[in-house]
């Protein structure tokens, strides 16, 4: 493991002497007064993040300003960060959680001695889903706080860890956009987007799209017949697994930046598959699925679909409002539709807004419509 620790002073050195099984990359000070350190570089945190590294480990026992950079500057380093010591910084909670990324990179009896606080918090068995039961009175309080917050929450599987060191090859094209190949397809993103944001949101798509994700959509055809909708802010993962084997695919986003980016993607393709602005602009009643994947006025664009098209099945990202499950749920309920939903939550470590409610997302519901029985008298 490669680590990162800011600081070259007396605990840094202190720190050293407690390591195992991990490669020291860089020293980190705010404003450094030497080249080298142990014949290590010493750099800026600015220039830190250009390199590859595992975790950051603030050694420094004054840390507040420290931290105030970090959340302000570098939120997307959050997640590779463990202070060290806790006393005087304002998110306590949030990087004692963090705490796990050390366990078995800094030895436990000086980890205890820093952190004060009892590491068997956070031992959590992802066979069974849970955390220990006999928690102390302070473990308990802490537990409680965290999992208020959402940094704690049942998952299906350690999405962080095995999604940390994943790299992926972003091409620039000669009109200056980029893209990443996917399925054989050249996948593009909106010209404002850098390689930083892009490797970020695709690092998330394919969390989202991982075999055990609780929001992995599989292929949904069964015949060739079939006509697809997906609605999405985004890369529509879905109908590009699914446009070789359904009869015609209608991709809705409301950003003429993405549009560009998606027809560029299905320029091969434009003849069946449909990019477009808007529901008015689907030709076809009869609609075999609809993905929904847009945060914004979720309710009224599922409403607005029942209304106008007959659709056998609707997928339904339900996990950015506490009670969107609740209310979609009935919705589709009033609508002659039996429901389902996927369990568990996915967790996103890649997130800009590390420290915040969307980090812990719950998965996907499955709405099919039921068909109306024949009555004996030939009457539907």
């Amino acid at each position: 493991m490669n680590i990162a620790i800011w600081g070259i002073g007396r605990k840094c050195q202190e720190l050293i002497g407690k390591l195992n099984n991990c490669k020291i990359v860089a020293f980190v000070e705010s404003y450094p007064q030497q080249d080298e350190f142990m014949e290590i570089e010493v750099c800026t945190i600015r220039q830190l993040v250009k390199k590859q590294f595992d975790l950051l480990i603030i050694s420094v026992i004054k840390a507040a300003d420290i931290e105030q950079i970090i959340c302000e500057n570098y939120t997307f380093v959050l997640n590779k960060c463990v202070f060290l010591f806790l006393d005087n910084i304002k998110n306590k909670e949030y990087f004692f959680y963090q705490y796990r990324l050390v366990n078995q990179v800094i030895e436990k009896e000086y980890l205890l001695e820093c952190c004060g606080w009892n590491l068997e918090l956070l031992r959590y068995n992802y066979k069974i889903m849970q955390f220990r039961d006999d928690l102390s009175s302070k473990e308990k309080e802490l537990f409680s706080f965290a999992k208020k917050k959402g940094f704690l929450q049942k998952l299906n599987y350690s999405f962080t860890e095995k999604y940390f060191n994943q790299t992926y090859d972003v091409q620039k094209a000669s009109n200056g956009m980029y893209y990443i190949s996917y399925m054989e397809r050249k996948v593009y993103f909106p010209k404002s987007w850098n390689r930083k944001k892009i490797i970020c949101y695709w690092c998330n798509c394919m969390m989202e799209d991982d075999k055990e994700s609780p929001l992995k959509t599989e292929i949904d055809m069964d015949n060739v017949d079939n006509i697809i909708v997906e609605m999405t802010e985004g890369v529509p993962l879905w109908t590009i697994k699914n446009l070789a084997i359904c009869k015609k695919a209608y991709v809705i986003n409301s950003c003429e930046e993405w549009r560009e980016a998606l027809r560029l993607t299905f320029g091969d393709s434009l003849c069946k598959c449909n990019i477009i602005d808007d529901i008015s602009l689907i030709f076809d009643y009869q609609i075999s699925c609809c993905k929904i994947g847009n945060k914004e006025y979720l309710l009224k664009k599922t409403n607005d679909l029942i209304q106008n098209f007959s659709i056998d099945k609707f997928i339904i990202s339900v996990f950015y409002h506490s009670n969107d499950l609740e209310i979609m749920e009935k919705t589709l309920t009033n609508n002659n539709y039996y429901n389902r939903v996927s369990d568990g939550y996915i967790y996103y470590p890649y997130n800009d807004d590390i420290i915040g409610k969307f980090n812990f997302r719950k998965g996907l519901l499955t709405g099919f419509r039921l068909k109306k029985e024949k009555k004996r008298n030939g009457e539907d």
